[in-house]
């Protein structure tokens, strides 16, 4: 992933998923599906999976994983855990 253009991706406030995980993370490995299953249901969505970033997650201030970060024209929503994120699905 190259991080200069998720950045300029953010500052052009363009509809970004970020997904936040670690390999060594049982849960990230279990919502993996799911993630999948939202990248799909929102195509319009430019999709970065960020795995063990720490710079990026100090940036974003995630303090949880998994956690996906939806951003949009308007708004910035994150979803820290898998039972969050599993609620976008609904």
């Amino acid at each position: 992933m190259n991080k200069q253009l998720l950045k300029e991706s953010i500052k052009r406030k363009e509809k970004s998923l970020l997904f936040f995980n670690a390999s060594w993370c049982p849960a990230c490995q279990e919502i993996k599906p799911v993630i999948e299953q939202i990248k799909q249901s929102r195509p319009d969505y430019k999709f970065y999976n960020i795995e063990g970033d720490e710079d990026l997650e100090e940036l974003f201030e995630i303090d949880y994983l998994p956690s996906l970060v939806v951003i949009s024209e308007t708004s910035y929503k994150e979803y820290s855990g898998a039972r969050q994120i599993k609620k976008l699905l609904q």
